[in-house]
């Protein structure tokens, strides 16, 4: 007996099936199970126009879930439907979009990396450092959420990111300045004036003709406060030139 559907009906029958709209294919399966009557993808995509159309009825945005709560079955099982596309983030976040599938982040965000998530399916890991271009700046601050607070410097971090297959120092770079990836980190990141003046005396020979963005470099090798921190305080980085420097010569004196 066929049935006949308007969006609205269809719409109040979705909702309560709406973690089983991963695909169509995945649909037609999952109503096959199913006792009741329920509408076939072909009917769906008949009213709606496309399937990615009919996710977006049921608040789907720009192509992935939004407000979904996915569990490690669910998205083990979506992965496996598509493996042919789960290979790099970037070749899966462009297709999960069409689709209207779970992005990289929601995976990472369970799985803890990429490759993990591969682990699990017996897929062939991804070589996160030849694969670094591919990250947008929602998974790398997914990724900050995780592991920030296991940064301390950048030459640390680079050696934990290749043991734990995350993007290096060089790619949070492209996303994040390094007072933002820091504000993930459990350094301690505010100085007092003293402390700020202290340090610099102490390094004086480099800070004295430093620009901002040779200090920026020392710093970060020496895991020192970074040339903002004086802009900050000094009201330019000239003025904390001074500021060191009569410190400096009072200390002498």
């Amino acid at each position: 007996m066929s049935m006949e559907y308007n969006k609205e009906s269809l719409l109040k029958v979705l909702e309560k099936h709406a973690n089983h709209l991963t695909t169509a294919r995945g649909w037609t399966d999952y109503v096959k199970e199913q006792d009741q009557i329920l509408p076939s993808s072909g009917t769906l995509i008949n009213h709606f126009g496309s399937w990615n159309d009919v996710k977006e009825a049921l608040n789907i945005k720009g192509g992935f879930y939004k407000e979904r709560v996915y569990d490690k079955e669910t998205l083990l099982t979506i992965a496996g439907e598509h493996a042919e596309y789960f290979t790099t983030k970037s070749k899966w976040n462009k297709y999960a979009k069409e689709e209207g599938l779970p992005s990289t982040s929601t995976y990472i965000k369970m799985f803890e990396s990429w490759n993990k998530v591969k682990e699990e399916l017996e897929l062939k890991p991804t070589d996160e450092q030849a694969g670094s271009q591919g990250y947008t700046k929602e998974e790398i601050e997914q990724v900050l959420q995780v592991h920030g607070k296991n940064i301390v410097t950048r030459k640390q971090w680079d050696e934990y990111a290749h043991e734990h297959e995350l993007p290096t120092y060089k790619t949070l770079k492209k996303h994040f300045t390094w007072e933002e990836i820091l504000s993930y980190s459990n350094v301690k990141k505010k100085k007092t004036r003293q402390e700020l003046l202290d340090i610099a005396k102490k390094h004086y020979e480099v800070f004295a003709s430093a620009s901002m963005n040779i200090w920026n470099e020392y710093a970060i090798k020496h895991s020192l406060p970074s040339a903002h921190f004086y802009f900050k305080e000094f009201g330019s980085w000239k003025k904390a030139k001074v500021a060191v420097i009569k410190a400096r010569d009072n200390y002498a004196n």
